[in-house]
């Protein structure tokens, strides 16, 4: 037990401490003791008898060892004893013995967590659960647990279970503690431990198993960890996962004498089947003493090593054979997770470093071992050099979509890489070729990415780790930063990049490409938050080659305004310093440095007098930074971006419920028809907004993209039934009134509980999915993806879409439905409009905003001549400002941004509507094959897309970018 010295207050109570003096204490000292009533009578109110009491009890009626004292503190076993005593109280109070409550504390304590609790089956099940989830929740740390039964003599009824779980960054950090750890092993085990190996042996563990082995004084135990974890090394390079072993020594010093069975899996299995493992003895009857996990990092696997202490006397030869063989049968037949995001690293850096007789080995590997999370390996290889490696690549792709697992098909990316398969096999106009199907090779170049980047990030104050995640491809990369725990990931940002791709060119964006990025883990707060955005912001810059002609970041979950001007000043930074480099004569102008701020910029290092001005004026440098990132706050971003993906969903659906009048896209689309759209459109928006007005809506999600989509609808007249964020779901069958209202609270950072008032409506606290079950005319799903699914089995936080009831399902996340979710509701005559197209809305901003930072730098008619304005922002600049818009327009209204959002968003929409209604293929389906066509008509399916690019970077930074910057804003008429 670790104290903490403080006054003591309290021992002046009366007979205090003679009564603690007179308790058996062989596992604490008199000065630990007296410490625990301490701060027991000073932090809790107890009484002083009930103090005494309860310590008397943990010391002397609990058969605990001295590991249950080690492992606590004083102010831990305080907390555990005050809240079973507050419990009990409860209980008593109403009379609730043999209903099945128990008690049930759960606290914090830095990384441990703890949980005490009555060993009913209830509640131990409640509880790996929970710590399930916390492994789960945290999936760049590795966990260690310790749990122990404790019995009150006399009374086994009365049994609890403690378990103390510990969360820390893989691998011992402290060079100091490795020595005198490895010096500890060399010194007990002697000749049975070489040097090399036990220096492995420490590499691979927790801090918090090092720090247990230098107090643990058993041999034995040490021994045991020891040998096991060189079997385990031997079996693992022979391509097993599983050992098992039962100690045939006894361990006589116990109170009960007891042996030890050690299961060693892999973490996830372990992690997912947990529960599982536990129930193996628990229907067997067979009771345990103490248990522990500790994790090991072995190569780029983790693996987990299981132990149960179980007496003697039970462990008949019998029960041995059983639990070996059962526990094996297990393991070997458990359902596993995916292949971790931080091993998917490790493989494509081998990857990157294999010469073509090594790729070629590895692709023989994802042949014969196939899992969806190779598929970003695959892909990574179409852009290899050699053309077998190519093949093979794409030929392993093809056998993983046409006769997919069955995990596989659940799978965001395999799903995304089916879609645009299933898509290129529809007739479509190519230049020079006539109407026709995509070949492999053409298929190749859309889907492959140009870079795959990757960086841990351990943060040595606080100890927070996180692994930065960017993906871009051939031409401009387009995609927004996730940040969160658990939803980042390399498959889940390979789909979202190539939906971003989709999203693109659906829209018809010129040079948009490939992009999406993440930070696995949390950003924290305060001073940890700066520091991770900060190393985030320089991965983007330094590594991932960020830039406004190379790959251009936005916002997305967990990431929002305030984070992405936070990047915007660190991406200036890194600028201003190589620029200053540059100034000084330290950088020379044919570095790698000085060459990123020319083909990613823009910016003309060779010329002296501008490489000086910008080294100093940080104002106007951020003029060549600022369509670096977009969804900035304040003046640097446009107004429009602000609900963007919302207003785009309104479009969609707009453009759906009115075909059957309004079904021409060329009308909006065409620069020469400007003046016909701009006619029209108070007649269009009459007929949706009367459309829309007679619709019932559910909205999964009130954030950015939900609440902003609820406002919208809620303006219009439509009744909206159900919104729902993190804490629940209001429900209001008749209507939610005051929407607006809500919806400027959760901009400011308000749930929805503490919002609802008298006659909103109920609030159903902890439901976030009820309204994707709503018996209403649209549900929107707008949170995180996979919450519609066919799994037997649900998670958390989903449902089976046989439970949705809406006609239309208007996808305001990405990837909200499964595949065979979107199939399943399709094939019932349900209406999907999937993300690609529904939320297109939010890249279509990001590029308004991008586009307009780059005019605002290098004028109009540069950027024109370069062929990145839309044809439809060319023509509406034509029509306010007429024609000869030249180099001097430095400025264009917004208005002509608003209406360019909105006639780009109807015009596509309607063209993949109608081409979905004539060939009775899917929407999603209809939008991939339009995207299609507009690629092939922009040369990407051959090398001239490869050099348009090359030749944007390598002579947009010219000369002529230091004429006149006299402005001239287009006014509207």
């Amino acid at each position: 037990m670790e104290t903490t010295p403080t006054v003591l207050y309290h021992l002046s109570d009366s007979g205090v401490r003679d009564k603690l003096r007179g308790m058996d204490t062989r596992f604490v000292s008199d000065k630990e003791v007296y410490a625990l009533y301490n701060h027991l009578r000073h932090t809790y109110d107890l009484k002083p008898d009930t103090i005494l009491d309860s310590i008397e009890t943990v010391l002397t009626k609990t058969d605990l060892g001295p590991y249950f004292y080690r492992s606590l503190s004083t102010e831990e076993i305080a907390f555990l004893i005050a809240g079973s005593r507050y419990q009990e109280a409860m209980l008593t109070s109403r009379h609730a013995s043999g209903s099945g409550e128990g008690i049930n504390v759960t606290g914090r304590f830095g990384n441990k967590h703890l949980f005490f609790i009555s060993e009913t089956r209830e509640l131990v099940r409640e509880t790996l659960e929970a710590i399930k989830a916390l492994m789960r929740e945290n999936p760049v740390q590795s966990f260690r647990m310790s749990s122990y039964v404790v019995c009150l003599e006399g009374n086994p009824d009365a049994n609890r279970r403690l378990y103390i779980v510990e969360g820390e960054t893989p691998g011992v950090r402290k060079p100091g503690l490795m020595r005198h750890a490895a010096h500890h092993m060399e010194e007990k085990l002697g000749a049975v431990a070489g040097k090399k190996e036990v220096v492995d042996f420490l590499g691979t563990a927790t801090e918090g198993f090092v720090h247990a082995l230098l107090h643990n004084q058993r041999i034995r135990t040490l021994e045991n960890y020891f040998t096991s974890w060189k079997r385990v090394v031997r079996r693992l390079k022979k391509g097993k996962t599983v050992h098992i072993c039962i100690d045939q020594n006894i361990i006589a010093d116990e109170p009960v004498p007891e042996r030890r069975l050690q299961l060693w899996l892999p973490y996830e299995n372990f992690r997912n089947n947990l529960t599982s493992i536990e129930g193996i003895f628990e229907k067997k009857g067979i009771p345990f003493t103490r248990q522990y996990f500790e994790t090991f990092v072995m190569g780029n696997r983790r693996m987990v090593a299981f132990s149960t202490y179980i007496a003697d006397s039970l462990i008949t030869p019998e029960l041995d054979g059983f639990l070996r063989n059962e526990l094996s049968t297990r393991s070997i037949l458990m359902k596993g997770d995916p292949i971790p995001t931080g091993q998917i690293g490790d493989f494509l850096g081998n990857l990157g470093l294999a010469d073509s007789r090594g790729k070629l080995a590895y692709l023989g590997r994802m042949q014969a071992h196939r899992h969806k999370e190779y598929l970003i390996p695959l892909v990574f290889l179409l852009s290899d050099p050699n053309e077998r490696v190519r093949k093979i690549a794409f030929d392993t792709i093809r056998n993983y979509l046409m006769a997919p697992d069955g995990e596989m098909k659940s799978d965001y990316y395999w799903a995304t890489l089916y879609h645009i398969f299933a898509a290129a096999t529809v007739p479509v106009e190519i230049p020079g070729s006539g109407k026709r199907a995509l070949f492999g090779d053409e298929i190749s170049r859309l889907v492959r990415f140009r870079g795959i980047h990757y960086e841990s990030y351990f943060d040595d104050y606080s100890g927070k780790s996180c692994l930065f995640i960017r993906m871009n491809g051939e031409g401009i990369g387009k995609g927004g930063i996730r940040c969160h725990k658990t939803h980042v990931s390399f498959s889940g940002e390979g789909a979202l990049s190539t939906n971003m791709l989709f999203k693109s060119l659906g829209l018809g964006i010129p040079y948009y490409a490939t992009g999406k990025g993440g930070i696995l883990g949390s950003l924290g707060k305060g001073e940890v938050r700066e520091r991770v955005l900060a190393a985030y912001g320089r991965f983007l810059f330094k590594k991932a080659g960020i830039g406004p002609f190379s790959d251009v970041p936005a916002g997305d979950v967990g990431v929002g305004p305030s984070e992405i001007g936070a990047l915007f000043e660190i991406i200036t930074d890194e600028a201003a310093r190589d620029l200053a480099a540059i100034a000084e004569g330290s950088l020379e102008l044919q570095a790698e440095r000085s060459d990123r701020l020319r083909r990613h910029f823009g910016i003309n290092v060779a010329d002296a007098a501008l490489v000086a001005t910008l080294a100093s004026d940080r104002e106007g440098l951020k003029g060549y930074t600022s369509s670096a990132i977009t969804g900035k706050p304040g003046g640097r971003g446009l107004a429009l971006r602000t609900g963007a993906t919302a207003r785009g969903l309104y479009e969609v659906l707009a453009v759906l419920k009115g075909f059957h009048r309004y079904s021409d896209p060329d009308l909006w689309l065409n620069p020469s028809r400007i003046d016909e759209a701009l006619d029209t459109e108070p007649e269009f928006y009459n007929a949706a907004d009367a459309n829309i007005r007679m619709l019932s809506f559910a909205i999964q999600g009130f954030g950015k993209v939900g609440g902003a989509f609820a406002g919208i609808v809620h303006a219009k007249g439509a009744s909206v039934h159900m919104i729902s964020d993190a804490g629940g779901t209001l429900v209001n069958l008749r209507g939610i009134p005051q929407v607006e209202r809500l919806v400027q609270g959760a901009a400011s950072g308000k749930g929805l509980a503490e919002m609802v008032e008298k006659g909103m409506g109920r609030f159903v606290e902890g439901d976030t999915t009820r309204p994707l079950t709503a018996m209403v005319d649209v549900v929107v799903p707008a949170a995180l993806e996979e919450v519609v699914t066919l799994d037997a089995e649900m998670r958390t936080g989903a449902i089976h879409a046989s439970r949705v009831e809406a006609d239309y399902i208007l996808q305001g996340a990405n990837g909200p439905l499964t595949p065979e979710a979107e199939t399943y509701l399709e094939d019932r005559g349900r209406i999907s409009i999937p993300d690609i197209l529904a939320n297109a809305g939010g890249v279509l901003g990001s590029y308004l905003e991008w586009v307009d930072g780059l005019i605002k730098m290098f004028g109009y008619g540069k950027v024109t001549k370069y062929g990145l304005v839309h044809p439809v922002v060319q023509g509406l600049v034509r029509h306010h400002c007429g024609q000869g818009c030249g180099e001097d327009l430095h400025a264009v209204d917004e208005l002509v941004y608003s209406r360019a959002f909105r006639f780009i968003m109807r015009g596509t929409a309607m063209g993949s509507v109608r081409l979905a209604s004539e060939r009775r293929i899917s929407l999603r389906t209809a939008w991939m094959a339009e995207g299609i066509a507009a690629a092939a008509r922009e040369g990407r399916l051959d090398d001239s897309f490869g050099d348009r690019v090359a030749h944007l970077r390598t002579h947009f930074a010219s000369p002529e970018q230091g004429a006149s910057q006299n402005v001239r804003p287009v006014v509207a008429r």
